[in-house]
């Protein structure tokens, strides 16, 4: 059975950080924020993140992941409550339900299928790190035992994981969003810009006729973005190369095998709507995944462009 709580206003973010923001304070790869848009959000300044399809498909389907889960574990839910830390009250969650009276927390989630071996089996505890982060605090907030995590990866498969309390790994999490907030938040001292849009985000624009004068720090780094951009000049040329030279053995061959006669190079049709595309022009080399497995699992690009489809 499903409570339906009054929903909270999650987009009110000033002086606050939540669950989902662990991962970007942490450092975990794929988190889906950067500690600089973190920052930016807890003191006011910062713009919504713009939906991506997933997203919002992943909105629509909570209501009906969070029935199944109530049907299939018989689970009483409760649905958009809030809670603080107890320690740090600027640390304010929103889960996606809480079992009643003292059950886990529920984190409901909707993936595509590309993402099935990214999470482990059903009744697992092999949930993705950015997720583990985020259900470590959703248990810390409420004080409960566990985070379970209903599961649909498209209309393919349905899971359900089961992450247990480490207090360990709670205190680890916990206490750098304390430090985050302590060090940065509280204090309006941004984080470092990690990427090129954090840059832009803290400092959108210049300040007329100001001007900094190069350091040597500041003339290393420009050296070696030098030597950096001629580096890539030339991995482009070898890579170039090297799928000249996979043309020239496929040639109209249709694809190129290993000794058990799994295909490793093919030709993939490629058209354009609407224009004559040459004989030349419509076949492009792609790289089967067998193929991937041999280069490192890169994604190369080619016409000379390199489609990695499956």
């Amino acid at each position: 059975m499903l409570i339906q709580n009054e929903k909270p206003d999650v987009t009110m973010r000033t002086g606050r950080l939540g669950s989902s923001d662990a991962a970007a304070i942490l450092g975990i790869p794929g988190a889906f924020s950067t500690p600089v848009q973190v920052y930016m959000a807890a003191i006011g300044e910062g713009s919504p993140r713009e939906a991506t399809l997933r997203m919002e498909l992943g909105s629509d389907f909570e209501g009906a992941i969070m029935e199944r889960y109530s049907r299939l574990t018989g689970n009483t839910v409760g649905l958009h409550g809030e809670a603080c830390h107890p320690q740090y009250p600027f640390i304010v969650d929103h889960p996606d339900g809480v079992v009643h009276p003292d059950g886990p927390v529920v984190e409901a989630k909707f993936c595509g299928t590309d993402q099935c071996d990214s999470w482990g089996e059903d009744g697992s505890d092999e949930v993705p790190p950015i997720y583990r982060a985020q259900g470590i605090v959703h248990m810390a907030c409420w004080d409960r035992g566990s985070c379970e995590y209903p599961v649909l990866f498209g209309n393919r498969d349905w899971r359900i994981l089961r992450l247990e309390r480490d207090p360990m790994a709670e205190d680890r999490v916990v206490s750098a969003m304390a430090r985050f907030f302590e060090n940065h938040v509280a204090k309006r001292i941004p984080p470092d810009p990690t990427t090129r849009s954090d840059a832009t985000l803290l400092w959108p624009k210049e300040t007329e006729g100001q001007l900094v004068v190069a350091n040597a720090e500041i003339m290393d780094l420009l050296h070696g973005l030098g030597n950096l951009e001629t580096e890539a000049k030339e991995y482009q040329v070898a890579v170039d190369a090297a799928k000249t030279k996979l043309a020239a053995y496929l040639g109209l061959a249709t694809a190129i095998v290993d000794e058990n006669g799994v295909p490793l190079v093919t030709h993939k049709s490629q058209t354009r709507k609407g224009y004559e595309v040459k004989p030349w022009e419509g076949r492009v080399l792609r790289i089967t995944k067998a193929g991937k497995a041999i280069t490192g699992g890169n994604d190369c690009d080619s016409r000379n462009h390199t489609s990695t489809e499956e």
